[in-house]
């Protein structure tokens, strides 16, 4: 099964992404959000968030896979 949670680069958004994660809801969560420009820098928080939850997957004890992204095209086949 596969969840997407938007507006995952803000706290509430990633917030709900790691508690799908954590409880195991889901074998692959899809985090999108917008990226973020600051003159000519772009960010994607939605994709550094989601990695810093994948990687403390061994630590909260889950295996479910957490990706970010700005593509809409990635949450096909979501649940």
């Amino acid at each position: 099964m596969k969840v997407t949670v938007v507006g995952a680069g803000g706290n509430v958004g990633s917030t709900v992404a790691h508690a799908v994660a954590q409880r195991d809801f889901a074998k692959e969560v899809v985090a999108v959000d917008l990226e973020r420009k600051d003159g000519d820098k772009t960010f994607y928080p939605s994709k550094g968030r989601a990695l810093d939850q994948w990687e403390s997957s061994p630590i909260h004890l889950f295996d479910t896979r957490i990706n970010g992204t700005v593509d809409y095209a990635d949450t096909a086949d979501s649940d």
